[in-house]
């Protein structure tokens, strides 16, 4: 299961050599989903089936209780 929420306001993260990506969305993963490669395209569907989110991964970050895919 996930959470996806669409970006609001400054959609803007600064990669690790200092590149600027815009983002269109976070999606807030359980802490036991394992690494999202960058790059990777992935699509995210709500309770009914229904695509809500397709695109590139900018970014993951796994956190102490979650873990988090910029797209």
């Amino acid at each position: 299961l996930c959470r996806e929420e669409p970006s609001s306001g400054n959609r803007v993260l600064q990669d690790a050599d200092g590149t600027t990506l815009a983002y269109q969305s976070e999606v807030y993963l359980h802490a036991s989903t394992p690494a999202v490669p960058i790059n990777s395209l992935i699509k995210v569907f709500n309770a009914a089936g229904i695509e809500v989110l397709h695109g590139k991964v900018l970014r993951y970050k796994k956190y102490n209780h979650y873990a988090k895919v910029w797209v």
